[in-house]
């Protein structure tokens, strides 16, 4: 594999050319830096050949991005939160009268068998076919909530109530989170200081001409200048921080992440990504 050049790489390459990102909203930006990431990394599957200097930005309407939740979802994750439908509730009681849990007496009132009678209806598995092998078959909790009953802060403050209690009476554990993994403002500022989409560009030219690009050459090129603070970038960030950030990007800036950050943080999405970074460095 042949090395790379600096006169290589800056015949078509430019590092101000990328400073778009400024001008687009912050979900637009996660949104190039995902598409630029597919770029990259579905190469050896599309087996280009040849090079091509992309028009930017990727997104030209970034509502054909979004991936649209499912009709009756309210996560991406379809073993996640899921008000159910009427169909479903029935396909629940079909199966426990089918399986003799629930019984129907001569008044036509649904009863449950007598040794389940007091049992917790937690943990209760509903059996019905959805053809999902990520399921265990097993449902999660009936939850009927009237919206017109309280407002959002009550709501919010009972569900953190019954949750204890719900994993206390269930066995289940909340999910632990991956410290390495935490993600937050600083996250998404990154994609802007450490050069993501520049970096996975000039990356994209290097495996289609089958080029090697050293990090001393990545630094020279996304670095060329001493940072405001006067620190000079060199290889050795691009090796420990740059590239294992740029090359994982789909999976740190991943959509269950950035939901619940939306949710916390509901001005963010919408804010042009100049303005955000200057919240960023304040932060």
């Amino acid at each position: 594999m042949k090395r790379a050049k600096y006169s290589d790489i800056t015949e078509w390459f430019s590092l101000e050319k990328y400073d778009y990102i400024l001008d687009l909203s912050v979900q637009h930006v996660i949104a190039e830096a995902f598409m630029m990431d597919a770029h990259y990394s579905s190469l050896e599957y599309r087996k280009e050949t040849s090079f091509a200097v992309f028009p930017f930005p990727l997104i030209g309407d970034i509502t054909l991005f979004h991936e649209d939740i499912g009709e009756n979802e309210l996560s991406f994750d379809d073993r996640g939160i899921m008000p159910l439908p009427f169909s479903m509730i029935c396909a629940f009681v079909n199966s426990c009268l089918v399986d003799g849990r629930i019984s129907i007496n001569e008044h036509g009132k649904l009863e449950p068998r007598a040794d389940i009678a007091n049992h917790d209806v937690y943990n209760q598995p509903m059996l019905f076919d959805i053809d999902d092998p990520k399921s265990d078959g097993s449902t999660g909790i009936f939850v009927d909530i009237g919206l017109d009953l309280m407002s959002d802060e009550e709501m919010i403050a009972g569900f953190k109530i019954l949750l204890r209690k719900w994993r206390e009476q269930t066995g289940i554990k909340e999910r632990s989170s991956d410290a390495r993994k935490r993600f937050g403002l600083s996250t998404i500022a990154k994609i802007h200081h450490y050069r993501v989409i520049p970096y996975l560009d000039i990356a994209r030219w290097a495996r289609i001409n089958d080029m090697s690009v050293s990090n001393e050459l990545y630094a020279r090129l996304l670095f060329p200048s001493p940072l405001p603070n006067g620190e000079v970038k060199g290889g050795a960030h691009i090796r420990d921080t740059v590239k294992p950030f740029a090359e994982c990007a789909r999976d740190l800036l991943n959509r269950t992440a950035l939901k619940k950050y939306y949710a916390d943080n509901p001005h963010i999405e919408n804010m042009r990504f100049s303005e955000f970074l200057k919240l960023a460095d304040f932060q």
